[in-house]
């Protein structure tokens, strides 16, 4: 075999591992949970999503991860600090990773009686942030992509980006 079939049938191998994982991954609709959870970075599309949960009774309230630093922090803290019809907090987990973001799940579900989560995030993520977020949080999980299109640039940096970070997490506990 040359090394450019071998080559071939490696790439054509690792896009078809990953279509289930990044670019077909499990979601649900929940008939209803305590709380919608936007994941970093909380784009439009996400925190759409959220207020569309909650305002249509399938949430209770919202809680976005939020960096410290960047445009995403001040983009939504108009989402944080605006007067709405239900809770919306924003918090930056430490670290602002995943990893982080689960264990702030779980402190924040600890603090707020919450045993059901719609976890909002973009598609390449849903299946690695279902692996850490059950790891650290025993309540009902739902997942939702941002239903953002992607062009080929973005499939070809989330399938290195995502696998990198599937093996990181093989690793991380909660």
């Amino acid at each position: 075999m040359s090394a450019i079939g071998a080559s071939l049938g490696i790439i054509i191998t690792v896009v078809a591992a990953g279509l289930p994982l990044y670019v077909f991954p499990a979601t649900e609709d929940p008939t209803h949970a305590d709380v919608v959870f936007v994941l970093g970075t909380p784009t439009r599309a996400k925190v759409q999503i959220a207020q569309e949960l909650v305002s249509s009774g399938h949430a209770d309230r919202i809680l976005i991860s939020v960096p410290r630093w960047g445009r995403w922090a001040a983009h939504n803290m108009t989402v944080c600090t605006a007067r709405l019809t239900y809770p919306v907090d924003c918090e930056t987990p430490d670290p602002f990773t995943t990893q982080g973001e689960a264990r702030m799940l779980r402190a924040y579900a600890d603090d707020h009686d919450v045993t059901s989560a719609v976890v909002v995030t973009s598609v390449a993520h849903v299946t690695r942030a279902r692996i850490l977020m059950q790891r650290c949080f025993d309540g009902a999980l739902y997942f939702r992509d941002d239903g953002v299109p992607r062009d080929l640039t973005y499939w070809i940096e989330q399938y290195a980006y995502q696998t990198g970070a599937f093996v990181k997490a093989a690793f991380d506990g909660c």
